[in-house]
């Protein structure tokens, strides 16, 4: 269950209704009803969970709720909720991988770049998920899957987009691989890729076919 959240403040992203393909909850309880509602209709439901992190996150580890990712979207310089980060740390020692960019406090792994690619078109939108896909190591099950799946869960997503954490090395691959991809053709229509750079500024570089 990936879980996108905010801070008390409020700032920070949270998750629009673009997110999530069918479902927006404003609390734990609904939330966990409407996922166990799904489960025993085996149908595939996303649910954004919005509300504040200094008592989201608390309760989700006393009800022993465990997500797989958590993505901390806020400033780096925004203030810790004394509550926020011994929860989060919790979720992450059961087994959440926390990917937000600048916050990853997992010595294993280097800090991501959250990186979105947008396409015309779904052909081009799959060819760049699948050279996003090579890049990324055979043990790192939870990325490689939410490649594979993203595609039918977001299909009707527009614009056409993908969003992803990337570590710095695999950025720069993935990068080179798309501009060489619009030049040779490969990539049809003309893309886009976006991050944020070290400063929090966000950077687009659009990818021009021949």
């Amino acid at each position: 269950m990936p879980l996108r959240w905010v801070r008390p403040e409020g700032r920070g992203a949270g998750t629009g209704d673009h997110h999530c393909r069918r479902h927006i909850s404003r609390s734990l309880d609904e939330s966990l009803r409407t996922l166990k509602n799904e489960l025993r209709k085996r149908t595939a439901l996303s649910v954004g969970l919005l509300g504040p992190a200094s008592k989201i996150l608390p309760a989700m580890v006393e009800r022993g709720v465990q997500p797989e990712l958590i993505a901390d979207t806020s400033p780096a310089e925004s203030e810790s909720s004394p509550a926020v980060d011994p929860a989060l740390l919790s979720l992450v020692d059961r087994g959440a991988w926390n990917v937000g960019a600048q916050t990853t406090k997992s010595p294993e792994h280097s800090p991501l770049v959250e990186v979105t690619w947008t396409a015309a078109n779904a052909a081009d939108l799959k060819r760049m998920d699948s050279m996003a896909l090579e890049r990324l190591p055979a043990e790192d099950e939870v990325r490689r899957r939410w490649l594979l799946q993203a595609a039918g869960c977001f299909h009707r997503q527009r614009p056409l987009q993908r969003v992803l954490g990337l570590a710095p090395e695999e950025f720069s691959e993935l990068m080179t691989a798309f501009q060489d991809a619009a030049s040779s053709g490969k990539i049809q229509t003309s893309a886009s890729i976006q991050w944020h750079d070290p400063k929090g500024e966000e950077k687009t570089v659009l990818l021009r076919t021949c």
